[in-house]
């Protein structure tokens, strides 16, 4: 009879799996991103047990995309039965500005096809909020994301976070507390979330992080283990998240929130193998946490500090070559290490090197937690385009640091580097070097194999006069002819034709490419003032030009602005100079070169 009994329960079980509706989301922590730091997307689907396929992403030819793992949980379907639920987690790392899209995700099963809705997103280049300047706070309040909280634990018992004591605990509880009520702008306060739980959990659980407002965040790693808690044994799980203030004032941590699904006992063994435990899904919330954030003292601070906070901090500085010509580039290189959150530290502050013109470049940072202490290291390029011969050296570095153990500000220095310059090699005809005016290679006579025909053998037969008047009205041809060639040659020996804003306005329309805008430039002000921009910073030229010539402050501005633009074009990363970015500077060109032309005299 039992048999009989349980046969028609089976058979309904596995038939409501068959006949499970396939579901599938995707979903990312943020919609709006910055390049080069990560982010999530979690692929969910929700039905039958079978964790044998993974859904096919899209193409996202804008992301670096890294598969995070596998993790099960369960979820009520429409009809309140429980089904499983399948998170797959991706970490993904945009590459480039601008308006991208997640295309579907698909999941075949059955012989059908089931898709996600796309995802679009916005990225911007670092330190860029939806095209405006970042604001103080690094976080606004938004929808919490989720992640996967580990729900397994090994047997072995561990030492549990600390908790206040009581004489008893709720059955399953979120606990949320930082290790400072107050802490400086940039100083690390470690967030601590646990989970607590006296059941004994089905599938995963789902952690949903706070909203923060007045600080940036660095992910730590966690803790999974059992304790003891007055008499009853819990499992517990724990999250921590570095935070570092942006600005003075009180910082917020909103509720983090657990959603689990705890299985239940029936009361009876047998009861719970024939039947099944009873799973009964509910959440838990932390409560807020306010901290203060104090401002970094005035006393002592000078233009080397950029942001750093934290210990033991380190400068050092390299060159990619040591020796170089005129007019060729070097990478100098500086490397922060230290203790702290160097995703807030800005360049340090670099003078200006005799012979060179310097050009900032491309940078990055390597920071990760270790034994909960966030540290690492961040780079900074500087490209050096020397600009004279002889032997240089790049002077130390001076780079500070607040240290909230000593309340006060300590600096460190880097070591001076010596380079050496040589004339270029290509020589002026051979090289057109950036800034400099240099001409063309002369033409050279490599071939005389023309025999001229003998002059005037043939006046002696034609008149010339005889001929004009059978021209009848056409013979004031000739005429008007000669007098076009003869304005020409006026004109040119006048040297309006050689005016330089004519050139270099046909070649600032012509240009395709940076170096023919920046050549342009340059022998326009060659010809003009008989400045030779290769040997001058744009400071100097700029002096030069509005003492000598008294151009208006707002033509000067505006000609320091195009030439450390094209300067930035020059040196930036390839394919991150867009044609709309060009056009623009070409426009300010014409500008530029029309205002010059009537203001130098």
């Amino acid at each position: 009879m039992r048999i009989k009994f349980l046969l028609p329960a089976v058979l309904m079980f596995f038939c409501v799996f068959a006949n499970a509706q396939i579901r599938v989301a995707a979903s990312v922590n943020e919609t709006v991103m910055e390049v080069g730091e990560e982010y999530y997307l979690t692929i969910t689907v929700t039905g039958p047990p079978n964790d044998t396929f993974a859904p096919a992403l899209p193409s996202m030819p804008n992301f670096n995309v890294y598969y995070g793992g596998l993790n099960i949980a369960s979820a009520v379907d429409e009809s309140g039965s429980y089904v499983p639920e399948l998170h797959y987690n991706y970490r993904i790392i945009p590459r480039f500005p601008g308006k991208a899209e997640i295309g579907p995700v698909k999941i075949e099963y059955l012989g059908k096809e089931y898709t996600s809705e796309p995802i679009n997103i916005n990225v911007y280049r670092t330190g860029e909020a939806a095209g405006k300047e970042p604001p103080k706070q690094a976080e606004t309040k938004k929808a919490a994301s989720s992640r996967p909280v580990v729900p397994r634990v090994s047997g072995q018992e561990k030492s549990a976070p600390d908790i206040p004591k009581q004489q008893s605990y709720d059955d399953v509880f979120l606990l949320a507390k930082t290790d400072k009520k107050e802490a400086y702008v940039g100083e690390q306060i470690t967030l601590t979330t646990t989970f607590y739980s006296s059941y004994s959990l089905e599938g995963s659980s789902l952690y949903y992080a706070p909203a923060i407002e007045g600080f940036t965040k660095e992910e730590m790693d966690g803790d999974v283990g059992k304790t003891m808690l007055a008499g009853q044994e819990y499992l517990y799980n724990t999250v921590e998240t570095a935070l570092f203030g942006v600005s003075p004032g009180i910082g917020t941590v909103g509720p983090s929130r657990v959603e689990y699904t705890a299985s239940k006992s029936r009361g009876m063994p047998k009861l719970d193998s024939l039947l099944g435990r009873i799973l009964e899904p509910g959440s838990v919330k932390s409560v807020p946490l306010e901290i203060g954030i104090k401002p970094l003292p005035m006393q002592g601070r000078d233009k080397t500090f950029t942001g750093a906070v934290g210990e033991k901090y380190s400068i050092t500085a390299s060159l990619d070559r040591d020796n170089i010509e005129v007019g060729e580039a070097a990478t100098l290189t500086l490397t922060v290490r230290g203790v702290g959150n160097l995703k807030m530290v800005s360049p340090p502050l670099i003078p200006e090197i005799e012979g060179f013109k310097s050009y900032e470049a491309a940078g990055n940072s390597n920071v990760a937690p270790v034994k909960g202490v966030v540290q690492g290291m961040k780079t900074f390029k500087t490209v050096l385009v020397a600009t004279a011969p002889g032997e240089f050296t790049v002077p130390s570095i001076a780079f500070s640091f607040f240290s909230p153990t000593n309340e006060k500000y300590v600096k460190v220095n880097s070591e001076p580097l010596k380079i050496k310059v040589i004339p270029s090699t290509g020589g002026v005809d051979n090289v057109i070097s950036y800034g400099g005016a240099a001409q063309g290679p002369s033409a050279k006579a490599y071939l005389t194999d023309i025999n001229y025909i003998k002059q005037n053998a043939w006046v002696n037969k034609f008149n010339l006069l005889l001929f004009f008047n059978d021209l009848g009205r056409f013979n004031l041809i000739p005429v008007l002819i000669g007098a076009i060639i003869l304005f020409i040659k006026m004109l040119s020996k006048s040297g309006l034709l050689d005016n330089p804003v004519i050139k270099a306005k046909a070649a600032v329309k012509g240009a395709n490419d940076v170096e023919t805008l920046s050549l342009a430039v340059t022998r326009f002000v060659k010809d003009k003032t008989g400045f030779s921009m290769g040997s001058m910073t744009t400071k100097n030229l700029v002096a030069a030009l509005s003492s000598k010539y008294n151009v208006s402050a707002l033509t000067l501005q505006t000609l320091e602005d195009v030439l450390n633009q094209l300067n930035a074009f020059r040196f930036a990363p390839a394919g991150t100079v867009n044609a709309l970015e060009f056009d623009n500077v070409k426009q300010k060109t014409l500008q530029v070169l029309k205002n010059l032309e009537r203001e130098i005299k």
